[in-house]
């Protein structure tokens, strides 16, 4: 047998609601798309710095590898710098740690990144180059330097299909991949709604990213979805939210674990006088937090939101690039400042096609709606009266017109009664 714990439940719990789905169609905005490397720094860049270079070499020394093997280059800066004591690396993910603080501590990357037009290839927006304008840098904090694609002057589609989407051609430039740093190549991307300037926000992209390999071509069709809440007495969905649940909950978990272990594992989570942790000991301590920390009573604010606009995702992929496109990807690098030669065999192993836009303009509205209101209660009301008393709304107007035939009826003979009363006064006087 089968017991029902709905019973159990809290009255706040048990509003009825009924779901109603819609459908609108017209123009729609297109969404913000950022997207970084996978690879943070180019490693022929990274090695010039100390503090990093040396994570890397503690590493390779660690798991038995000849820092060599990464590359004859690395030679010089082995002898450039001097033994120091070793800072304790016990695994790759020590290394990671202490990369990514270190990493944190620069104050600009653009003298290790990897360069914008080395980065994108080609960008088209609707069958049109893109503006520069439309292309705006970040930083992130895993990744390094990203970049976030707003059309400025074209922020609607009308038509649904690639040609009237965004496509990019990017090179990840494997070679220059940090080893023990990160394991697989690719690009990752975040696909989001665009806010206003004050609410806008910077995805957490390894929350909410979506990883995308190269020599492939990937298609992302995006499908307009509205779920529009009510908050009820239990306040179940949140008015305020920007993002989603898993955003919300990943920085709450951050921000509390900072407070409670003493030190920020990431520059986002720096609140009040907490800074950033600076050894191995405050990170794991940080990181035990955070694993033991109970989300259910440290972040009973992250709540679904009320409104929340969603593009639903298809993705397809195919080999990417075929024999006959090569010369057309090599004129292509050429422009963009990668040093190509017409009898060089092109390597297209870093490199990898995007198309996002949107497979449908018509928008999905889920929206809630009370399933008993006021006007419900009163027809059930008048529905019972007539089942059981037999009254109706013509009963209830033949009750109302009885009602008001006995308030006129009732003045008259009272107005009739005072004038009989005058009569015989007048006949008394008269009389004497």
């Amino acid at each position: 047998m089968i017991l029902c714990n709905c019973l159990h439940l809290p009255r706040s719990y048990m509003e009825p609601t009924n779901t109603a789905v819609k459908n609108r169609y017209g123009e729609l905005e297109f969404p913000k798309v950022s997207f970084c490397n996978l690879n943070p720094m180019k490693f022929s860049k990274m090695v010039e710095k100390e503090k990093l270079f040396r994570i890397i070499n503690e590493t390779a020394a660690l798991t038995k590898v000849d820092i060599l093997d990464f590359g004859i280059f690395v030679e010089k800066y082995v002898k450039q710098y001097l033994p120091s004591a070793p800072l304790g690396i016990q695994s790759t993910s020590d290394a990671k740690n202490l990369f990514y603080l270190a990493m944190g501590e620069l104050s600009a990357l653009d003298d290790v990144a990897q360069p914008i037009k080395e980065f994108i290839v080609s960008c088209e927006y609707q069958g049109q180059p893109c503006d520069q304008k439309d292309l705006v840098s970040y930083r992130d904090e895993f990744y390094g330097v990203c970049y976030k694609f707003v059309p400025l002057k074209q922020p609607t589609v009308a038509s649904p299909g690639p040609q009237m989407g965004l496509t990019l051609t990017l090179n990840v430039e494997e070679h220059e991949y940090i080893p023990f740093i990160t394991g697989s190549a690719g690009v990752i991307m975040d696909i989001a709604r665009i806010q206003n300037s004050e609410m806008d926000r910077i995805p957490i992209m390894k929350t909410t990213g979506i990883l995308m390999s190269p020599n492939v071509e990937t298609n992302i069709a995006l499908q307009n979805t509205e779920h529009i809440r009510l908050p009820g007495a239990s306040k179940k969905c949140a008015s305020d939210m920007i993002g989603g649940v898993a955003e919300c909950i990943e920085t709450c978990v951050g921000t509390v674990a900072a407070k409670l272990s003493g030190c920020a594992h990431e520059i986002t989570y720096m609140v009040g006088t907490v800074g950033m942790c600076e050894t191995l000991r405050e990170i794991e301590e940080n990181e035990y937090v955070r694993v033991h920390l109970d989300i259910g009573s440290s972040c009973t604010h992250c709540k679904i939101p009320c409104f929340e606009h969603i593009h639903e995702k298809t993705i397809s992929m195919t080999s990417w690039p075929i024999d006959s496109y090569i010369p057309i990807l090599k004129n292509q690098l050429k422009e963009s400042g990668v040093n190509i030669t017409v009898d060089t065999q092109l390597d297209t192993s870093s490199l990898l096609k995007i198309h996002v836009f949107f497979s449908t303009l018509a928008t999905t509205i889920i929206e809630e709606e009370k399933a008993y209101t006021f006007g419900n209660f009163l027809s059930d009301i008048g529905g019972q009266l007539g089942l059981w008393a037999g009254i109706s709304v013509l009963s209830l107007a033949e009750v109302l017109e009885l009602l008001v035939l006995i308030v006129v009826g009732f003045c008259t003979r009272k107005n009739k009664t005072a004038n009989e009363v005058e009569s015989i006064k007048d006949l008394k006087t008269v009389s004497n």
